[in-house]
Order: structure tokens, then C-alpha cells, then sequence
């Protein structure tokens, strides 16, 4: 309407002389003011479309954050990573990132060992809809790239003609593909950089927003804990394994000790019988060198009959085990030390029982009562020459555990031994010193471990020992007897 008003307007100019000179200024401002008008509108008109343009991308945008949160909670809720293998998980991670970030090719590379090369995982292209893997990239051959994934967080590469740590694979890789954007994050783990996940756009070049950079390096975290993951659980079979063979191995161990300990008693019994007969028969009837070769001959094969039955009872530690009972250590450490009455009275020893009433544990009596026995035994021998043996037992309570306490007041020994009394056949002193085989405390080790505890010494050289052991306390409330 306003053109029509105008085109009356200009077919009149020609009268606008005619009038007063103010008429001709008023309608000069009205035709001025149609045409400002009519820019007004071409503008107002843009201004739609661009609204309408900014709306499509606001709604196509907040689609796509929609999609890549999507993609996000279902790896999160386990349905990706709780696969085995990396080689199960990663073609669902790089399709799932590339569907929800609409992009051609997501892949998934990872170092070799030598830190070397990247060697691709898993390519899930987008169109034809498939995978690939294989492909290899020397990091040799591109530094500037190889230096960008250790220090960057995410690498977004909007041009890759321009980046800095992208426009080395121009020629060579982006040209032939297509490849114009780039929006790589790096696979870290424990600290170290062990891949990347790449994303690669086809087409105009692209701008990555700072939800596309926020959802990759997300992508890159589930990826680093996926690979986490695989790696504990490599270890944690190879660790199972090692037991299962450990485990097996000492029980081949164990049931040949029993064997040979078993079947070396009879061939050396008769050859101890054999050797105190010549010495009752021919004792003093010979010479004086005569007489100590019977001796050495007695002597030796009685400690080999001692140490063949200690191999034999070490190996019977496992095998006659009984299911674990609520078991009252005080009533074990009296009984014990009724046991070994004559021991104390030989030596003029004291026990002092100081263990609660209520120290009560999951175990066997039996072998508890070995310990006990074992650790008394150690006390009343190594006590100091010219005092007799004082020894102490206590307990307290620690956690989940009951600790018992074995004190005495004895030679003690040096710390650097502490590992090495634990260990089979090992002594700190001669034979002629102090009698024994060296398997007391071995013995003790294998008990206490058995109950799911753990033994160990303090001491100090002529200021007596105490030996320490736990046991699991009886948390389920069963009498016991």
C-alpha cells in the first residue's frame, strides 16, 4: 500500500512547485519516511529468518547434547564397560561416541609397548556403518601430533589444515579421506598416556563446540577406565593363576614330604637300632677312635629320626584340618600349660596366664594349642643360663582380630632375624648350643596363616622376645566351650 501512496506521490512531483514551500517539505517527509519503512521491513524480514535459522540450530544442538548424554549414562550404567575384553568394549565405545557426536569415523588407538607407535583399536565409520582396526601410526613420523596427545587435554582441530598438532596429516591422511576437523582426546591412565580417541569429521570444516570437547574427553575417561579395567583383571588372572600353580605345587610338596618322611622311617630305624647296638656291644672294647665313630653314628641317626618326624608333622599341619570352631584360648593355654608340667618343673619356669575370658576365636583348638605349645617351648629353651624361664601370655582386642602375646625373658636375638626364624630347618644356634630341628616356628607360620592371621617376633639381644600372633575373633556370637 505504502508503494502505491508513493508512486502518487512521485506522479504529482511535478506540482510540488505549485504549492507552498512547506507543503513540498511535508510530503518530501512522508516519502522519506515510506521508504524507511520499507527497510525496516526487508530488515525485520531478516531478522525472522535468522531467528528461525538460530532456533533450527538451538534445537538441532540441543539434539545432539541430548544424544551424546544419552550415549554417556548408557556407558556409565555398565552396559559397555562390564564387557571382559578391550576387544569387546571398544567397537561399541567408538560407535556409540560417533553416532552421538555425528561424526564419519571414531576410532580408538593404542600404544604399543614400546611407546613407539599408536596401533588402531577399532574405526567405526558412520555411513556404511562398520568396523576396522589395524591400521599403525610411528610417532616418529609425527611429533608435532604425538606431542599434542601427552599434553592436551583435548585436541580440537576445527581446521586441520591450521592446528599445529594436525596440519602434519594433511597430505598425507586428511586429503585422501576427506577430512576436514579434527576432535581428539587422549587415554590416560594412572597418569600416563596409553591411546587416543580421535574424531573425524568429512565435509566443510566443523566448529567444535564446547559440548563436543566436553563429551570426547568424557569418552576418553570411560575409555581409560575400560582399559583399566582389562589391565587389573589381566593381572588378577595371572596373579590367580600363579596361586592355583603355587597352591599346587605346595601340595605336591606337602603329600611328598609325608611320603618320603613316612617311608625313611623304617630303612632308618633299623639303621639307629643297628648303630646303639654296636654301641652297647662294642662300647669301650675298642679304641677311643672307634668309640666316637659309634657315637657320631647314634647321634646322627637320631636327629635324622628327629628331623624326619618334625618334616613328617609340618606336613600333617594342612592335612588333618577340622572345621573351625569357636574356641576359648584361655582353656587352651591352661591345658597346654598342664601338659607341660614336667618341662616347667625341669627348668623351675613360670606361666603367667593373662588372657581375658572373653578372647574368644574361630579356629582349632588342636593347633592353637601347637602354637602355644611350640612358643612355651622356645621361651623354656632359650631362657637364660642360671635363670629359670618367666614367661607371660596376654591378648587384646584389635579390630576384628584377637592378638595374643607370648613374653619372656630369655637371650632374645638380633632384628635382622625375624623373617629367618619363620623359615623351615633354620637355626641361630649350633646344635650343641641348643638342641633342635628348626621347625617349631615354621610350624607355627603355617597354623596361624591357616587361620587367617598372621605371626611375628620384637626382640632385643639378652632382653628377652615376645612373640605375636591374630587370630579372627568369633564374631557370630557362637558359644564356646
Amino acid at each position: 500500500m505504502h508503494k502505491l501512496l508513493q508512486s502518487q506521490l512521485q506522479t504529482h512531483l511535478g506540482d510540488l512547485k505549485k504549492v507552498p514551500a512547506e507543503w513540498g517539505a511535508f510530503l518530501q517527509s512522508i516519502t522519506e519516511a515510506y521508504q524507511q519503512a520499507d527497510d525496516d521491513r526487508m530488515r525485520l524480514r531478516q531478522e525472522i529468518a535468522d531467528t528461525k535459522r538460530g532456533q533450527e540450530v538451538s534445537r538441532e544442538s540441543e539434539q545432539r547434547l541430548l544424544k551424546q548424554q544419552a550415549a554417556l549414562v548408557e556407558i556409565a550404567r555398565g552396559k559397555i564397560i562390564n564387557e571382559s575384553e578391550l576387544t569387546n568394549m571398544f567397537p561399541d565405545l567408538a560407535e556409540s561416541a560417533g553416532r552421538a557426536l555425528e561424526v564419519e569415523r571414531t576410532s580408538i588407538w593404542l600404544y604399543d609397548e614400546g611407546h613407539t607407535k599408536i596401533r588402531c583399536s577399532d574405526l567405526y565409520e558412520l555411513t556404511p556403518n562398520r568396523h576396522s582396526s589395524g591400521l599403525e601410526l610411528p610417532a616418529a613420523a609425527f611429533p608435532a601430533y604425538f606431542r599434542g596427545i601427552e599434553i592436551e587435554r583435548v585436541i580440537a582441530a576445527h581446521d586441520v589444515s591450521k592446528n599445529p598438532y594436525t596440519k602434519e596429516f594433511v597430505e598425507i591422511y586428511c586429503k585422501p579421506l576427506g577430512i576436514s576437523s579434527m576432535l581428539d582426546a587422549p587415554i590416560r591412565v594412572g597418569g600416563r598416556t596409553v591411546g587416543v580417541v580421535c574424531h573425524e569429521h568429512i565435509g566443510p570444516p566443523r566448529r567444535w563446540t564446547t559440548e563436543d570437547q566436553t563429551f570426547v574427553g568424557s569418552i576418553s575417561d570411560f575409555v581409560s577406565l575400560a582399559v583399566e579395567i582389562s589391565e587389573r583383571r589381566r593381572a588378577e588372572a595371572a596373579l590367580q593363576s600363579t596361586i592355583s600353580d603355587l597352591a599346587h605345587s605346595n601340595a605336591e610338596l606337602e603329600q611328598f614330604a609325608y611320603v618320603a618322611s613316612h617311608d625313611l622311617q623304617e630303612p632308618l630305624r633299623m639303621m639307629a637300632s643297628y648303630a646303639q647296638l654296636l654301641s652297647r656291644r662294642y662300647g669301650g672294647k675298642l679304641d677311643k677312635e672307634a668309640d666316637e665313630f659309634i657315637h657320631f653314628m647314634v647321634s646322627g641317626s637320631q636327629r635324622m629320626q628327629s628331623l624326619i618326624l618334625d618334616l613328617l608333622d609340618y606336613s600333617r599341619v594342612t592335612r588333618l584340618v577340622k572345621p573351625p570352631v569357636p574356641v576359648r584360648v584361655k582353656t587352651v593355654i591352661e591345658e597346654t600349660v598342664g601338659n607341660m608340667k614336667k618341662s616347667l618343673e625341669d627348668s623351675g619356669g613360670q606361666v603367667k596366664n593373662n588372657v581375658d575370658a572373653n578372647a574368644v576365636v574361630i579356629g582349632n583348638s588342636m593347633q592353637l594349642a601347637r602354637v602355644v605349645q611350640n612358643l612355651l617351648g622356645n621361651a623354656i629353651k632359650f631362657a637364660k643360663p642360671g635363670q629359670p624361664p618367666r614367661i607371660e601370655v596376654s591378648a587384646h582386642r584389635d579390630g576384628n582380630y584377637w592378638v595374643f602375646a607370648v613374653r619372656d625373658e630369655g637371650i632374645g636375638m638380633d632384628p635382622k632375624f625375624y623373617d629367618r626364624v619363620f623359615m623351615i630347618f633354620q637355626r641361630l644356634h649350633t646344635q650343641d648350643e641348643y638342641p633342635g630341628t628348626g621347625i617349631g616356628l615354621a610350624i607355627c607360620k603355617k597354623i596361624v596363616e591357616q587361620h587367617s592371621g598372621r605371626i611375628w617376633v620384637e626382640s632385643e639381644p639378652a632382653k628377652g622376645s615376645t612373640f605375636f600372633f591374630n587370630i579372627p575373633a568369633n564374631e557370630e556370637g557362637q558359644q564356646a566351650p
